[in-house]
């Protein structure tokens, strides 16, 4: 399933057209119908999300932050007709690149090839179980708090520590912190080592 949320009738139909029939495309122009979407689906493949929605001018960051969070690896761009340096910043923050309106054939078959090569939903959705009970088992046994596994988990996932802070609305320095700890308590190198090291269910 792609996700479209587009308040603009006209570009969320070009953005169907460009699509093609290929493909369901479940489409809303409301940031809160889009969570609810991303929170109850399972089968999201890939998500097209206008910055500027009735709930805010950058609400469609909140909806690609959401799925971040609930389906890391769904291939995500933002697409927008105001290009401002805070949300190209904080899109950037994501991992989600951003696509100035009006959108052109070339740029939606880059993003459809990303969906295409992307892991099927439910595949992924059974990797990520898999490896995240690795991850917590293994960190079980370092006796690391709620938030240094969700640190754990997120390195462990593919992202890069330094944008944690940003995904989660926490300093940097807060974040700097965690890490300390967490080297502290596996005796690891880094985050990177320690993720493949419980991932491999290693955690000696």
């Amino acid at each position: 399933m792609l996700l479209l949320v587009e308040d603009d009738a006209m570009t969320a139909r070009t953005l169907v057209r460009l699509i093609g029939d290929g493909s369901e495309v479940v489409a809303t122009e409301s940031a809160t119908t889009a969570l609810e979407l991303v929170r109850s689906r399972t089968d999201l493949a890939g998500a097209l999300v206008d910055a500027g929605l009735p709930e805010g001018p950058l609400a469609g960051l909140e909806v690609a932050r959401a799925i971040r969070e609930t389906h890391p690896e769904c291939p995500t761009a933002i697409v927008t007709g105001g290009l401002v340096v805070d949300l190209v910043n904080r899109a950037y923050l994501l991992d989600v690149p951003v696509i100035a309106k009006p959108p052109g054939r070339a740029e939606i078959d880059r993003f459809l090839g990303r969906v295409r090569t992307a892991q099927p939903p439910s595949e992924r959705a059974h990797a990520e179980s898999a490896a995240e009970r690795l991850v917590e088992n293994g960190a079980r046994e370092y006796q690391l708090t709620e938030r240094e596994l969700d640190i754990v988990r997120w390195v462990a996932g593919g992202h890069e520590v330094t944008a944690y802070a940003a995904n989660r609305g926490i300093r940097r320095s807060t974040l700097r912190t965690h890490v300390k700890r967490i080297l502290d308590k596996t005796n690891a190198p880094n985050l990177s080592v320690l993720a493949i090291r419980l991932l491999r269910g290693d955690s000696t």
